[in-house]
C-alpha cells in the first residue's frame, strides 16, 4: 500500500490500535497541530505539548476527524486493500474570462420564517414544505432506445434525485442555458427500476443516458468513466450534493469548473464567491455546479409522459477506499437520513420521552412518506441512556446533514450545532426564550434556525395530532 511506506499516515481512531499493529507504527494520539521548524518536523497535541520527530520513526497519527457513518463495520485490511488502488491523477483547467465582479449583497432568506408562534403555525408549514401535495409528481414511461450522446448541454444527476426533480436547482441551470439537453446518470448493473419524474422531459430534452456500474460509485472513478464517454464540447450541469462528480469530471476533461452558480444566459453566468458575485463569459465547454439559490423560476408542465432512455456500455470500477465508507455507512441510518429528530436534555426523562418522541416520529414518517431518524446529544446518550451511542451527533458523535432537523430541547453548544450541515433547516423547540440556539445562525454560517418558544410538553403532542389530521393543520 502506498501509505505503507510512508513515515507518518493519518488513522481513523475507531480501528487505529488494530491498522497500527499491522503496518508496524507508533501511534501518536490527541494531535492537534503539525510542522516543522529548523529543528525538524514537530507534533503538538491537544495539551500544547510539541515534540521533535525523528524522520526515520515510522509513525500513526490520530487526528479528529468528523465521522459520518460507522467504521467499525469492516476491518483494518479492507482499509489497506482499499489503499493499494492507485489514485487516478487530473490537472484541473482555468476559469473563462471574468467580466465584471461586484460584492454580494447580504444573504436573505425570506423563503423561511423566523418564528412559529403556534404548534399549528409549524403543521400547516410543515404540510405544504413535506405532505404528499408538496412531494408527489407524475412519473414518466421510459421507453428503452438506443441513441447516440450528443447533446451539447448535459445534466449529470444521481438515480436517486429523479424521482423528485420540481425545486432542483440543477435542471433549472440545463434549461436556462437554451440549447438542446440530455439527462446523465448511472445505475447499479441489474437494477430493473429508474423511477423519472415526468417533469424532466422539458422542452429540448432529448432524453437519458444511463450508466451501468459495477463495483464503487464513489465520485472520482465515477467521473473518470463517464469522462471517457463525453467527447464533444459540452457544459456539463451537476446539482451543489454532486459538486465531487462535477470537480473531478471537469479536471479528467481539461474544462473549466464554476461553482455556486446563480445564474446563467446563452453569453455569461454569475457565480457567488465567499464575498462577492462575478459575471464570466460562458464557455463551450464547463462544468456548472448549481448554486441552492439558483433564480426561482416554474418548470413547465412535460411534453409528454414518454421519456426515451439509452443504456450506456456497461463499467467495472475499483473498489477504492471511498467505495468501503459507503459500504461501511448505514444506508438507512442517522448520517443519511434527510428529516431528524434531535434529542436535547428538554426532553426529560424515559417515560416523557417515549410518550412524546415516538408518536411525534410516526407522524412525520406519514406525512413525509420517508424514514425519520433519531439522534442525540452526548447527555441523553451517554448519562440518561435513552438512545444508544452511536445516534450521538456532535464532536463525540457523528455529523448530520438532513433537510429538516428538529432540535427538541437543545440547549445550542457548539460542539453539537457544529456538527449539523450549514444548508439544514433546524425547528428548534425549547421554553428557554434566551436559549442559544435561537441566535445560532445569527453568529454563525449556519444552519438556519426556525425558533420556537414553549414547551415540549406542550408542543408536541399538539403538533403530532395536528400532522395525524386532527384539528385541521391545513385550513388554518
Amino acid at each position: 500500500a502506498r501509505w505503507a511506506y510512508g513515515r507518518a499516515l493519518v488513522l481513523d481512531n475507531t480501528f487505529v490500535t488494530h491498522m497500527a499493529a499491522l503496518l508496524a507504527v507508533e501511534l501518536v494520539q490527541d494531535v492537534a497541530a503539525l510542522g516543522q521548524d529548523a529543528h525538524g518536523q514537530w507534533i503538538e497535541n491537544a495539551q500544547y505539548q510539541r515534540h521533535t520527530v525523528a524522520p526515520s520513526r515510522r509513525l500513526g497519527f490520530v487526528w479528529d476527524i468528523k465521522p459520518s457513518g460507522h467504521s467499525n463495520s469492516y476491518s483494518a485490511q479492507a482499509w489497506l486493500a482499499a489503499m493499494q488502488t492507485e489514485l487516478p491523477v487530473a490537472t484541473p483547467a482555468v476559469h473563462a474570462t471574468l467580466i465584471e465582479s461586484r460584492a454580494a449583497a447580504s444573504a436573505t432568506t425570506t423563503d423561511l420564517p423566523e418564528r412559529f408562534a403556534t404548534p399549528r403555525a409549524l403543521a400547516q408549514w410543515l404540510q405544504q414544505r413535506f405532505g404528499e401535495g408538496a412531494r408527489s409528481e407524475p412519473m414518466a414511461r421510459l421507453q428503452t432506445i438506443d441513441a447516440p450522446l450528443a447533446s451539447r448541454s448535459l445534466w449529470l444527476a444521481a438515480p436517486e434525485s429523479l424521482a423528485s426533480v420540481r425545486a432542483q436547482p440543477a435542471l433549472r441551470l440545463v434549461r436556462d442555458l437554451g440549447v438542446d439537453m440530455a439527462l446523465v446518470t448511472w445505475h447499479r448493473a441489474g437494477t430493473t427500476s429508474l423511477p423519472i419524474s415526468a417533469l424532466v422531459n422539458q422542452a429540448r430534452m432529448s432524453g437519458v443516458w444511463t450508466l451501468p456500474v459495477t463495483g464503487a460509485m464513489d465520485p472520482f472513478t465515477l467521473a473518470q468513466a463517464l469522462a471517457r464517454l463525453i467527447t464533444l464540447p459540452r457544459r456539463i450541469v451537476v446539482a451543489p450534493s454532486q459538486r465531487d462528480i462535477g470537480a473531478a469530471l471537469a479536471a479528467y476533461l481539461r474544462i473549466p469548473l464554476f461553482d455556486r452558480v446563480l445564474a446563467v444566459d446563452q453569453r455569461t453566468l454569475t457565480c457567488a464567491y465567499t464575498s462577492y458575485v462575478a459575471d464570466h463569459a460562458l464557455p463551450a465547454s464547463a462544468v456548472l455546479v448549481a448554486a441552492d439559490t439558483y433564480k426561482e423560476s416554474l418548470l413547465a408542465e412535460p411534453r409528454a409522459m414518454e421519456l426515451a432512455v439509452t443504456s450506456l456500455p456497461p463499467v467495472q470500477l475499483p473498489e477504492t477506499l471511498a467505495f468501503w465508507q459507503a459500504q461501511a455507512a448505514h444506508k438507512d441510518g442517522l448520517a443519511t437520513a434527510s428529516l431528524v429528530l434531535d434529542i436535547g436534555l428538554g426532553i426529560g426523562d424515559a417515560s416523557r420521552y417515549q410518550k412524546l418522541v415516538p408518536p411525534l416520529r410516526d407522524a412525520l414518517q406519514t406525512l413525509s412518506g420517508g424514514m425519520v431518524a433519531l439522534g442525540a446529544t452526548r447527555k441523553i446518550t451517554q448519562e440518561l441512556k435513552l438512545l444508544p451511542v452511536d445516534q450521538q451527533i456532535g464532536q463525540t458523535g457523528i455529523g448530520v446533514a438532513p433537510e429538516l432537523l428538529f432540535a427538541l430541547g437543545l440547549s445550542g453548544a457548539p460542539q453539537h450545532m457544529s456538527w449539523i450541515d450549514p444548508k439544514t433547516i433546524v425547528i428548534a423547540i425549547n421554553r428557554d426564550a434566551s436559549a442559544p440556539i435561537f441566535t445560532w445562525h445569527k453568529l454563525n454560517p449556519g444552519p438556519r434556525v426556525i425558533a420556537c418558544v414553549g414547551d415540549l410538553g406542550v408542543w408536541l403532542p399538539e403538533l403530532t395530532h395536528l400532522l395525524s389530521g386532527g384539528g385541521g393543520a391545513q385550513s388554518g
